[in-house]
């Protein structure tokens, strides 16, 4: 840890805090000065605290309005750095004839302020306009040493709040944070991002990823320039109702197919990181950082919401009594189950088996008679019943080759936890050796289809 660095980051904490004391001995709220304090304090840290100033900002759960607006503009709004700073970016990446490659290069005013990086107006040698994007000089090693020194300073607070710890595990949040920057100190794998993220925005009509147009390096990305301006600056009016209805269905649509299907999604998507403009695609920007979830967690997740979204079980319910039969709405679903790519074989098994059965779906609605004759009191909630009631579904075992000339012995048993010789007493008929367990034959059929 370079102990210049940290005595820096004591130094400007140390301001903000003598800034932060003053504001409140001033009269009047003195909300906003402190807010823009904290956001100049951030600017001034670098790269890190910029993107912890960026995650607070879509915090407005504990974080105030004054303090929410001021961090928004660290998206893509940082006081830019001048273009003297980034051209031996260009010229040890590129090259130096790199003007060649790059013209019209408007070094004047960038396009974006961010934490790692500004971007550039430029036009290829055909004239394609570009979005050129260049990392700041010494933002790796800036980096790397705020690891450090945050590392240090978790562990410490770890020791020293046990209690603490044990519910919130700051180093572990630190390094899933790390993590996800490291990544963004690389252009070449935003680059192999966006590229995938592109391939899997192509069946929706209203949302896009610009594309890759030069072989990127660590420090430099040359893409497609995005038209129009961020959704947050955007006017409205200046769209049809289609349009924007379209872009927010699709928007909406891409990241639940990443968290739930594709398992890899867009890990910052704030308003920053979409353009739009009218009569165009949205346009989502800044692949940098991405999540990936696995299939365990994927379906946690699914779980999860469906627990919590008691307004939205309400209007599925309400649909599917409108346009299907009980026995179609549950079949339905336990196709779409069945047909998930994730789910376990085991699981599929277990659901064909459910789904073989006379299965209905009964939604209790507030207001409705019951079975009983009573009104509902209770907010609407749905449970799995069958009509006859359906059997326990015994306990799945390692699959083996079975032998139908041994009959299961007490040690051995068969499926469902009875021998054939107890099922053949208790019908009151004669147990002949190799019969098997009962529903043996079904629950075989069933293991097969899994396989």
């Amino acid at each position: 840890m370079s102990g210049g660095r940290a005595r820096y980051v004591a130094r400007v904490l140390g301001r903000l805090l003598a800034e932060q004391a003053r504001a409140r001995r001033k009269p009047g709220d003195g909300a906003e000065e402190r807010a823009r304090a904290v956001r100049e304090a951030l600017q001034d840290l670098g790269p890190f605290y910029i993107k912890v100033g960026q995650l607070l900002s879509t915090r407005p759960d504990f974080v105030p309005p004054a303090m929410l607006e001021e961090l928004a503009t660290l998206h893509d709004r940082v006081s830019p750095a001048p273009f003297s700073d980034f051209e031996p970016v260009l010229a040890a990446d590129l090259g130096p004839k790199w003007r060649r490659l790059l013209r019209d290069f408007d070094t004047a005013l960038p396009l974006g302020a961010a934490s790692l990086a500004q971007v550039y107006r430029a036009r290829l040698a055909d004239g394609t306009p570009v979005a050129v994007k260049l990392q700041r000089p010494g933002a790796q090693r800036v980096m790397a040493d705020d690891m450090r020194l945050l590392r240090r300073a978790a562990a410490l607070v770890a020791r020293a709040t046990p209690k603490f710890t044990a519910v919130v595990d700051v180093p572990a949040m630190l390094e899933v944070l790390f993590d996800a920057m490291e990544a963004e100190t690389d252009f070449r794998v935003e680059a192999a991002n966006m590229r995938r993220a592109r391939q899997l925005t192509q069946p929706y009509e209203h949302l896009t990823v610009p594309r890759v147009l030069m072989p990127p390096t660590r420090r430099v990305l040359v893409q497609s320039l995005a038209p129009g301006t961020s959704i947050r600056d955007a006017d409205p009016r200046d769209f049809t109702l289609a349009q924007r209805t379209g872009i927010g269905r699709d928007l909406m649509a891409f990241m639940y197919h990443g968290f739930f299907l594709d398992r890899y999604f867009h890990a910052d998507p704030h308003p920053g990181n979409l353009f739009v403009h009218p009569g165009e695609p949205a346009h989502l920007i800044d692949w940098g950082m991405v999540g990936r979830m696995d299939s365990s967690t994927s379906r946690s997740l699914v779980l999860a919401l469906l627990t919590i979204a008691d307004d939205l079980r309400t209007i599925i319910f309400g649909l599917a009594r409108e346009t299907l039969s009980e026995r179609q709405a549950a079949r339905t679903a336990l196709d779409i189950i069945i047909a998930a790519p994730g789910a376990l074989q085991q699981t599929r098994g277990i659901l064909r088996t459910l789904a073989d059965q006379d299965l209905t779906l009964h939604a209790k609605v507030a207001g409705e008679p019951n079975r009983h004759g009573k009104l509902n009191d209770t907010g609407p909630r749905a449970s799995w019943a069958s009509s006859p009631r359906p059997r326990r579904i015994p306990r799945l075992r390692r699959r083996r080759a079975v032998n139908p000339d041994r009959a299961p012995t007490p040690a051995h048993p068969g499926v469902g936890g009875r021998t054939a010789e107890t099922a053949a007493r208790r019908a009151d008929r004669p147990f002949c050796p190799g019969t098997p367990a009962p529903h043996a034959t079904s629950w075989a059929r069933t293991a097969a289809s899994t396989r």
